[in-house]
C-alpha cells in the first residue's frame, strides 16, 4: 500500500484593501491592533499574522497595525498607511512604535450598505 502526502500552502482570500507588512512575523506575536482612521479599532488573535477587518466604509481612509506580545508590549507597528480603491495594496516596514497604542473612533459601514474588507498579512522581506 502507498501514502502520498502532499503539502499546500495555506490558502490567501485577498480582501478589497489589503496591507502587507514586510517583516517576518515575530513568534511572540500574540495580538494585532488594527486601527481604521474614522472607522475604530479591531483588536484580534495574531495568529499567523494574517487578519482582516470587515465592513469598512468605501471611503479612502488611513490604518496603522500594531503587534503586541502576550504581556500587552508592543513588538513592532506601521505608520499611518492610505489605503483606498485606488491603492488597495499598500506594503509597509515596521516603524517606530508609538508610546501609546493607536486610536481610531468612528463607524463601521451599517448592515447592507456597501463595505470594504481589510485584509493584513505579514510578508518575508
Amino acid at each position: 500500500m502507498l501514502f502520498l502526502v502532499a503539502c499546500q500552502e495555506q490558502a490567501y482570500v485577498s480582501g478589497d484593501w489589503e496591507v502587507d507588512v514586510v517583516a517576518a512575523f515575530p513568534v511572540s506575536g500574540e495580538t494585532l491592533r488594527i486601527c481604521v482612521e474614522d472607522v475604530g479599532v479591531s483588536v484580534v488573535g495574531a495568529g499567523n499574522g494574517r487578519a482582516s477587518v470587515p465592513g469598512l466604509p468605501v471611503a479612502d481612509t488611513r490604518v496603522r497595525i500594531e503587534l503586541y506580545d502576550e504581556l500587552g508590549v508592543g513588538i513592532l507597528s506601521t505608520g499611518w498607511l492610505d489605503v483606498g480603491d485606488l491603492d488597495p495594496v499598500v506594503w509597509a516596514s515596521p516603524a517606530a512604535f508609538g508610546p501609546a497604542p493607536c486610536v481610531a473612533d468612528g463607524e463601521f459601514a451599517s448592515e447592507g450598505a456597501e463595505s470594504r474588507l481589510l485584509v493584513t498579512r505579514f510578508v518575508q522581506p
